[in-house]
Order: C-alpha cells, then structure tokens, then sequence
C-alpha cells in the first residue's frame, strides 16, 4: 500500500475594497484541506464548507459544488470602518482558526511561551527569560503573562510563534496567502 503524502495547508484569499462599500471576497487556492472536509468545520468565525459567502457572524470559505469554489463572493457594509474592521477579523479569524499557533524550536528571550512542570499541567503562557539549573536539574525561567515582576521555574517550555499570511496590496485589492512551514 502506498504511504499517503502529508499535504501541508495552504490558502490564498483576494479581497476588493471597493469604493461603495462592498467588499468582494474570490478563495484562488485551498490546499491540503480536503482531508479536512469531512469533518466539515462548521464552528467559529471561519468555516470551509457550506454555501460560500461572507456573512455576519463569519465566512465560508467552499461551496457545496467544487465548479464554484474560485467564484467571488461579496457583501455589501453601512461604512467603510464596518467594511475594514470585517476584513481584519476575516484575516485574525483564518490565521488563528486555520493555521493556528506553532509550539516548537526553542524560545528566545522575551518570546511568548508556553510553560508546565508536569505533562498532567494545564499550559500557563507568559514570557521566556532564561534556561538555568535549580539543584542539579535544568529549568527554563520565565515571567507570567499577568506578574510582570515574579519569574518562575518550569520544566517546558515552548515558544508560541503565529503563523502571519503574506499580504499583498495594489490599490483596493489586497491578497493574503497563508501556507503551512
């Protein structure tokens, strides 16, 4: 039997701001989500199968029918402040929900991080300051995100790294394309 290839997610969205407050949205690729389709994410602001369009409480990214899948979509907004403040939370939706947060590598110093003692430990998040031993064993020294002032030893620690799309603008048009390292 053939091993199946893991293929890495990639999306590339074009929008048009245009003048009379429409914003057209056309999804010119999507890639490596198919084996995703069947789950079909129907939760959040950001949802890949359904009837494509934008919508008041989120965007759907295909169709029902793969012909329509590059189709543009748009929807029509009462200022261009509404318009802008959509796109921004179209562009934080897809990049937290789809692409999400990488957890690897090791932190730099002031990086957000990531940090427990223990594998049965919730993740704290907060702020990587140093690696160190403590009796003999190695700690990783960091500050809570809330206690600016109190540095504490964990065990792990990760950096958390967003994954930022590539954004192109010419006049109204502006690209985003988002791919998976």
């Amino acid at each position: 039997m053939a091993k199946k290839e893991n293929v890495k997610r990639e999306l590339i969205i074009k929008f048009w701001l245009a003048d009379d407050l429409w914003l057209a949205m056309q999804v010119l690729k999507m890639k490596g989500f198919e084996a995703h389709i069947n789950d079909k994410k129907r939760s959040g602001f950001v949802v890949y199968y359904g009837k494509q369009g934008m919508y008041g409480d989120g965007i759907v990214l295909r169709g029902k029918k793969e012909e329509l899948w590059t189709c543009p979509c748009k929807t029509w907004f009462n200022s261009e402040a509404d318009r802008d403040e959509y796109l921004q939370k179209i562009y934080s939706a897809i990049t937290s929900e789809l692409f999400g947060d990488i957890y690897d590598g090791k932190p730099r110093f002031g990086e957000a991080c990531r940090m427990r003692n223990d594998s049965k430990e919730p993740w704290e998040e907060g702020y990587f300051l140093a690696e160190t031993k403590f009796k003999d064993k190695p700690f990783i020294l960091t500050r809570g995100k809330n206690d600016k002032d109190n540095a504490k030893l964990y065990a792990f620690c990760e950096p958390i790294r967003k994954r930022m799309p590539i954004t192109e603008q010419v006049g109204e048009i502006i690209t985003y394309k988002w791919k998976e390292d």
